[in-house]
């Protein structure tokens, strides 16, 4: 009788190893469309500060709700109380947001993408300190990728200055040649009117002395 208790007591512990009490419920359609939209209201943004002369992003991730969490490229688990990552050579940070539910725990629900302003390296150059104007010494948007390049799209650039440089001087030429020759016509036409003038006078005069004295 004993021996029968044991083994009934053996079975019941074997019974609660195989099938516990307490089952994983199922992860709904609903509930799985539900967290869907928690995840579509995340939103990434990012500032920046220059660190040792480079700049250090740091992305912010808003909308996290308790039923999710994100994790970066990187590993990086965002959630709770941390919020922001900081990045300092990426050009872009890809997150993807999981279920934080017991019922869908860690389930991917999507991938959300921000992509940051590119580091002009060459921004830091001496060279840079006299062409601040220059596309190629620009903070962002390098489109630079050697010193070759760098160097190349200097005198590129200084051949460019002087083209217009010489455009100039050659349209002020121009145009002071164009005035000099209106104003010396003018003095010509201007002196053949006085000539006329004092000609138109002194014949008047002489008119008049004539008819005096006659």
């Amino acid at each position: 009788m004993k021996n029968r208790y044991v083994k009934y007591f053996m079975l019941f512990v074997f019974c609660l190893l195989v099938f516990p009490l307490v089952s994983k419920a199922e992860c709904s359609y609903e509930r799985k469309a539900e967290l869907g939209r928690l995840a579509g209201n995340v939103q990434l943004s990012y500032s920046y500060v220059i660190k040792d002369r480079y700049p250090v992003f740091t992305v912010d991730i808003s909308n996290l709700t308790n039923d999710i969490y994100a994790v970066d490229e990187f590993g990086n688990v965002f959630g709770g109380a941390r919020t922001s990552g900081q990045y300092a050579y990426e050009t872009s940070v890809t997150y993807t947001i999981y279920s934080n539910d017991i019922n869908c725990k860690d389930e991917k629900i999507l991938n959300k993408h921000i992509a940051l302003p590119r580091f002009n390296m060459y921004s830091l150059y001496d060279e840079c300190k006299e062409y601040k104007d220059a596309p190629f010494c620009q903070l962002w948007g390098n489109i630079i990728d050697s010193d070759n390049a760098f160097y190349r799209a200097i005198d590129a650039y200084n051949a460019a200055l002087n083209k217009k440089k010489n455009k100039n001087v050659s349209n002020e030429s121009k145009i002071i040649k164009f005035l000099n020759k209106v104003f010396t016509n003018k003095i010509v036409i201007a002196a053949i009117l006085l000539g006329l003038v004092i000609l138109v006078i002194f014949v008047t005069r002489r008119n008049k002395n004539e008819k005096k004295n006659s």
